[in-house]
Order: C-alpha cells, then sequence, then structure tokens
C-alpha cells in the first residue's frame, strides 16, 4: 500500500511539472509570436482593484507570426492605456514577497488584446521588467525559481532584438536560441545571447560568465608555459648526454 502511494505522488508530481513547463513553453511561443493585438513596455501610473493604467514607451512586434489562420493583426495603441488587473505578474506565481506584486510606478511588459472600446487585457503574460528601454531591459522573475528564469531570458533575447529572436528550444533544464545554448537553469548559468552581445547575459552573471572565460585562459597560458618549460628541459639533458658520449669516445 505504501508502495502504491509513493508511486502516485511521484506520478502526480511528473505530470504537474511536465504541465507546467508545456504550459510555459505555449505562452512563450505566443508571446513571441504575435498571438495578441499589441506587445507593450510602459510604466504603470494609476491603479485600483480592478484596473491599471500604463504609459506606452515602447512596442514590440515580432518579426515572426502565427501561422497564416492563427495570425493576428497588430494594433498601434495611444500613449496611455487601460487594462484589467491581473492581479499578479506572470513569473512570480504564488509569490508571497510584497516586492513582488503589481505596484504603481512599476515598469512592465504586457501582451494585450482590447475588450471593450479602449480598455485591454492581458492575454499572454504581463511581466515586471526592470527599464523601459527595450535594447536593455532584464525581465525579472521569482527568486530562486530557475526554469521560471528560463523563461525570463527567453523574453529578455526577444525584447532586446526587437523582436527579432523568436526561435527558442528548451531541452530539459537547458534554453536554446537559433540552437544556441542561452540559458543552464541547473547552474543558473546565463550565456552570451543569439546576438551575441553584452546585452544577452543578465547584469548578476556577467562577471561568472568573464570570470569563467579569463580563467580558462590563464589556464592555457600556464599549461603553455609548462610545456615549454619542460621541452627546454628535455632539450638540455639531451645536450649533456651527448656531451658526455663524445668525451667518453675520445677517450
Amino acid at each position: 500500500m505504501k508502495k502504491l502511494l509513493k508511486s502516485f505522488i511521484i506520478t502526480a508530481c511528473l505530470i504537474i511539472i511536465v504541465t507546467k513547463n508545456v504550459f510555459a513553453a505555449d505562452i512563450l511561443y505566443l508571446l513571441t509570436h504575435n498571438a495578441h493585438e499589441a506587445l507593450i513596455i510602459g510604466e504603470i501610473t494609476e491603479m485600483d482593484e480592478s484596473f491599471i493604467n500604463i504609459k506606452v514607451k515602447n512596442q514590440i512586434t515580432s518579426s515572426e507570426d502565427l501561422e497564416e489562420c492563427n495570425k493576428v493583426k497588430q494594433i498601434k495603441v495611444s500613449k496611455n492605456i487601460r487594462i484589467k488587473n491581473p492581479k499578479e505578474y506572470n513569473l512570480f506565481y504564488r509569490s508571497t514577497n510584497k516586492d513582488d506584486y503589481i505596484t504603481k510606478g512599476d515598469y512592465v511588459l504586457a501582451s494585450i488584446g482590447r475588450e471593450d472600446g479602449e480598455e485591454f487585457e492581458v492575454v499572454n503574460g504581463i511581466y515586471h521588467v526592470d527599464t523601459l528601454d527595450y535594447k536593455t531591459l532584464n525581465v525579472l522573475s521569482k527568486k530562486d525559481d530557475y526554469f521560471n528564469r528560463a523563461d525570463a531570458v527567453a523574453i529578455k533575447i526577444f525584447v532586446n532584438s526587437n523582436g527579432r529572436q523568436s526561435d527558442f528550444a528548451f531541452n530539459q533544464s537547458r534554453l536554446y536560441c537559433n540552437n544556441k545554448l542561452v540559458y543552464d537553469a541547473s547552474k543558473d548559468l546565463t550565456f552570451i545571447n543569439a546576438n551575441s552581445n553584452e546585452n544577452g547575459i543578465l547584469k548578476e552573471n556577467l562577471d561568472l560568465v568573464t570570470n569563467k572565460f579569463v580563467n580558462l585562459k590563464l589556464i592555457a597560458i600556464i599549461i603553455f608555459l609548462v610545456s615549454l618549460i619542460v621541452i627546454f628541459l628535455i632539450i638540455m639533458r639531451v645536450k649533456k648526454i651527448k656531451i658526455k658520449v663524445r668525451k667518453h669516445d675520445g677517450k
């Protein structure tokens, strides 16, 4: 009975994990393929229990659409919009930290669709970001949740590229963009993104990545120098042996 119960619990956990990862991947695909009327970056200027007012700074349009039958027409929104309050950010699900809650003054990235007149609703998520500059922004996520961080890295790369990078794939704990490794959740390590520029590295991991390559170079230099010394010693040893042989032959 205990073995049966244990097997049931393990199976249930695996189903939840797989379902969560598939759902996250689906949302990421929709977000990066224009499955909304607009993807906006802006600042929350006012909010109440029902609505959020956002001052729009930028709009991002993906270079890749959904298949023709599901293609969504993109619209240009006004500088100030009103959306239904979703209560919490994506990538901060069930966070108990008050600093993670949606707050006036926050910078956000929001996938939206028109609901009624000039009012909108969230379609493929609302995300907390650290700046209004699409070229450098980071997408924030729940602390120590490295699988959510993988989604954050993917969305960051997509937005930083102004919608040009949208080819993402997950392989267990690893995230790839254009078949290049960009994030490893098992090590919480972010690599240079598909654009091969510094903007693709999370700020907190920039030193880690840089130091890693510096250390590898240092090790290579040390190995090279040691090899030279060893070769030099071998040559000197051979010369000494030859000198001794000559002296012996001369006698």
